[in-house]
């Protein structure tokens, strides 16, 4: 249970970077190794986040993050 408390609490503090477009704690969350793959199969390191991040072009990832933390009970405001 408390890995499960942990991944919440990383995983709701990556949302609220996002929503808040704070680059430096996105920095700090992802590894320089990150690496994700949307759902359209585009693939994403930490730096695209944070590149995308920087000209606010990751909102509609962030609402479609949204309902996917909805979706699997991670509080997203």
């Amino acid at each position: 249970m408390q890995a499960d408390a942990t991944f919440a609490s990383i995983e709701q503090a990556w949302v609220d970077a996002a929503i808040r477009g704070d680059r430096a704690t996105l920095d700090q969350l992802l590894d320089d190794s990150f690496a994700e793959t949307m759902p359209n199969g585009a693939r994403r390191t930490n730096a695209d986040v944070l590149f995308a991040l920087t000209w606010r072009v990751m909102a509609y990832c962030v609402v479609k993050y949204d309902v996917w933390c909805q979706r699997i009970g991670v509080r997203t405001t």
